[in-house]
């Protein structure tokens, strides 16, 4: 058996004295470590915290420089709406001074025109007379299911091509187009509303429609003189309720042109009673309307404002009189 033989700083040692002195060097290793994980801890944490702290530095500086941007932003925002409102106030200053602005059209030969008017005076516009009746869907026959009101407007302009082109006269023709008898759902002074001839004229005279046939020829050539490609006039197309009497339509009309005659622009609205071949629900209302207001200041003169009123056939307004439309019929 061998026998062994411990050594400890050259000096014979037990196997107790071993184990007490590794177990001392176990010790003192451990506190060296546990000193070291400790210094190490701090060094981390120091260095943690120095991050931590540029980090928030950054992000502080970077959510101020966010904020400065949106703040000259909203500065920048509010210039631009500051500005648009006043070159809207400007253009509305201007318009409203362009209406105050007259200027004055004399017709020295009035148009020799008569109630009758010729044969050959309809022709063109036939295509107005299209049914705008509300069509039903389905095969139930019920009354509830209806397409949406045809309110029709046209523009008729000067200039253009083709068959669109303007026609020299033609605001003058359409009047008389639309004041034709033999159209007319009543008596012409129950169809006939206009603000342009006097009240006291017979609507069935030759005096009536050469008077309207004259102010149309002074405001064709108005536009001509102030805008050779502007807008002469309007054509507004309104379905009526065929369910009530001449009356009723009547106020529906009346209702109808208040806004235009308020404004001082020229209109002429006419009720028209179903063509003896179409549709007998077919009742239904014509307006032709000028843009610019006028005055009669004499025989045959009129004076028309510089500028028009583009705000009454605003996107805003058309969405009002179609709603207004509807509701007068359904109230009547």
């Amino acid at each position: 058996m061998s026998k062994l033989r411990f050594l400890l700083d050259n000096a014979d040692a037990s196997h107790p004295e071993i184990a007490a002195w590794a177990g001392a060097g176990r010790r003192a290793v451990g506190r060296e470590t546990r000193k070291m994980n400790k210094t190490s801890a701090k060094d981390r944490a120091g260095r943690h915290l120095k991050l931590a702290e540029q980090e928030r530095a950054e992000r502080a500086a970077k959510r101020s420089a966010q904020a400065a941007r949106r703040r000259e932003e909203a500065e920048t925002l509010k210039e631009a709406a500051k500005i648009r409102l006043a070159r809207r106030r400007a253009r509305k200053e201007e318009e409203e001074a362009g209406r105050r602005r007259r200027f004055i059209v004399q017709i020295e030969r009035p148009p020799k025109v008569t109630a009758r008017g010729g044969r050959n005076l309809y022709r063109r516009h036939a295509r107005f007379e299209r049914t705008v009746l509300p069509q039903r869907f389905g095969s139930t026959g019920d009354s509830r299911l209806l397409s949406r009101l045809v309110f029709r407007i046209k523009t008729r302009s000067l200039g253009g091509n083709g068959p669109s082109r303007w026609r020299r006269r033609e605001a003058a023709r359409f009047a008389r187009y639309l004041i034709r008898y033999d159209a007319l759902e009543g008596t012409p002074c129950e169809s006939i509303s206009t603000n342009i001839a006097d009240a006291a004229i017979d609507r069935s005279s030759d005096t009536f429609v050469q008077h309207l046939a004259g102010f149309m020829v002074a405001l064709e050539e108005a536009e001509i003189a102030i805008d050779p490609a502007g807008q002469v006039y309007k054509s507004i197309i309104v379905p009526l309720p065929y369910e009530v009497e001449l009356e009723g339509r009547m106020r529906i009309r009346d209702a109808l042109v208040a806004p235009l005659a308020k404004r001082g622009v020229p209109y002429i609205a006419v009720l028209h009673a179903p063509d003896p071949g179409g549709d007998q629900r077919n009742y239904h209302l014509h307006i032709q309307v000028g843009l610019r207001e006028f005055k009669h200041v004499g025989p045959g003169a009129f004076a028309f404002a510089e500028t028009k009123n583009r705000d009454l056939f605003h996107p805003a307004m058309l969405k009002a009189w179609r709603r207004f439309a509807l509701a007068s019929a359904l109230v009547v």
